[in-house]
């Protein structure tokens, strides 16, 4: 799901309340998409939260479908 930012209270408790034990971000590989990552970790503390690994300089929507399948999930 797209969050369209990451930084409302609203967010965090419409995150927290999903039924889902983990979430998977993909934020930018950029300054902006670390900070984005550390908020939401910070924020909801009742789920795993981990991220795929994007190649610096692209976004989520540049890559191809095999590229997107080879992404690495890492803790946060």
């Amino acid at each position: 799901m797209a969050l369209n930012g990451t930084g409302t209270s609203y967010q965090y408790k419409q995150l927290k309340e999903l039924s889902c034990r983990k979430l998977i971000l993909a934020l930018d590989p950029d300054e902006a998409g670390e900070k984005g990552c550390a908020k939401l970790k910070d924020n909801i503390n009742n789920k795993i939260i981990t991220k795929l690994k994007i190649p610096y300089g692209k976004d989520i929507n540049d890559l191809s479908k095999e590229e997107f399948y080879n992404l690495q999930e890492i803790f946060i």
